[in-house]
Order: structure tokens, then C-alpha cells, then sequence
């Protein structure tokens, strides 16, 4: 519930997610607390007769035969621990190759064509402030063969939302991929390292 308090972009995104998670939690407690012990009191009998038992009967064979078959392979297992073993230690090594193969994020980064960054100067700086600070970012990355040109708002925090005069946005649209050698990843690491490293005192995020 406290996220849906959140200002700024990040709260606009996940105001509609909060309100719709804690209406959920809610119908699912009220349904909890009322509707599921009648039903547990209605269903769960030792005995079932009439129409109940023709409609719960094949459900209760198919789950008795499931539990036969799965006793039946824990014996099987037990009689033969070393195969079993060495079945769950293939499984693990499988595990471990696919953790380390398979990307961990939870959506992988992809090359898009462009790169969006964002300057935010100490408090109190001025516009103008700003507006040398990505100048001298623009001269630093012109030269960079994989950009191919520079849209820079000053003045306004994508991230926070609104306008603000130490904050800009950068947005930088890459050159097709069969024209240049660097990634739209690799181009924000050199951005990035390149913006810390300005004496002017701004942090920049790509």
C-alpha cells in the first residue's frame, strides 16, 4: 500500500499495481474468513454419498493412483540409492550450467538503437549550469561513431517527472547496427564513465 504514495514517474507507474495488489488481498481475506471454512465443512467429509460421490469418485481414484505411483518410486529410489544419487547430482550440474548460461535479469538487455541518459547537478544549480554541463557531455561523445546525433532536454527529470533546473535528459539514437562496431550497453558504460568524470559536479545515469 505504501508505494501507491510514491511521487514523481515511478509512483505514476506503480500507483495502478499497488491499488489493484491491496483490492486482491482484501477480497482474499474476506473470502478466506467466510466462504472457504463453509466450503472446507461442505466438502472435506470422511464420506460422500449420492451425487457427491459420482462427482468427486474418478477425482479420488485418478489421486489415489498418483499417490501409488509416486510411493512406488520413492521404494524404487530407496532400492537403488546410488543410481538415485547420481541422477540428483545430474540434475544439479544441469542446474548449475543453466544459471550460468541463461541471462539472470528479468528481461535480459537488449540493443534498442539509442541510449536515454539522465544529469542530475547539486541542488540549487542553475539551468544554466546545466545547460554547459551537457554541452560538455555532447563534445565529449560526438565524435563516437555509433551516435548519430543528440536530442537534449535541460531542465527536465524524466525519472523524478517535471522540470527542474539541475536535472536533463539526454537522448542519444545510435546508427544501425551493420554501421557500427559498439553496443547501445557499451556506448552507456563509456557515457557514463565519461559524465562522472566531469569537474562540473553532475551524476549521469544511461
Amino acid at each position: 500500500m505504501p508505494v501507491a504514495f510514491l511521487g514523481g514517474l515511478a509512483g505514476q507507474l506503480y500507483r495502478q499495481f499497488a491499488v489493484t495488489v491491496t483490492i486482491a488481498v482484501v477480497i482474499s481475506g474476506l473470502v478466506a474468513l467466510t466462504l472457504t471454512p463453509a466450503l472446507c465443512a461442505l466438502l472435506l467429509r470422511p464420506e460422500h454419498g449420492g451425487r457427491m460421490q459420482r462427482a468427486f469418485g474418478p477425482f479420488n481414484r485418478g489421486f489415489n493412483w498418483i499417490t501409488r505411483r509416486f510411493i512406488g518410486a520413492v521404494d524404487l529410489a530407496l532400492a537403488h540409492r546410488l543410481l538415485a544419487l547420481l541422477a540428483f547430482a545430474a540434475l544439479l550440474a544441469g542446474a548449475a550450467l543453466l544459471f550460468t548460461r541463461v541471462p539472470g535479469s528479468f528481461v535480459p538487455p537488449e540493443d534498442q538503437g539509442y541510449i536515454i541518459a539522465i544529469a542530475a547537478l547539486p541542488d540549487g544549480a542553475t539551468l544554466e549550469r546545466t545547460i554547459a554541463a551537457t554541452e560538455r557531455m555532447r563534445l565529449l561523445m560526438k565524435d563516437n561513431a555509433a551516435v548519430e546525433n543528440f536530442f537534449i532536454v535541460n531542465g527536465f527529470d524524466l525519472i523524478g517527472g517535471g522540470s527542474k533546473a539541475n536535472a536533463a535528459t539526454m537522448f542519444l539514437p545510435m546508427k544501425p547496427w551493420d554501421q557500427r562496431q559498439q553496443s547501445s550497453q557499451q556506448l552507456a558504460q563509456e557515457f557514463s564513465g565519461k559524465g562522472f568524470a566531469l569537474p562540473d559536479g553532475p551524476s549521469w545515469s544511461a
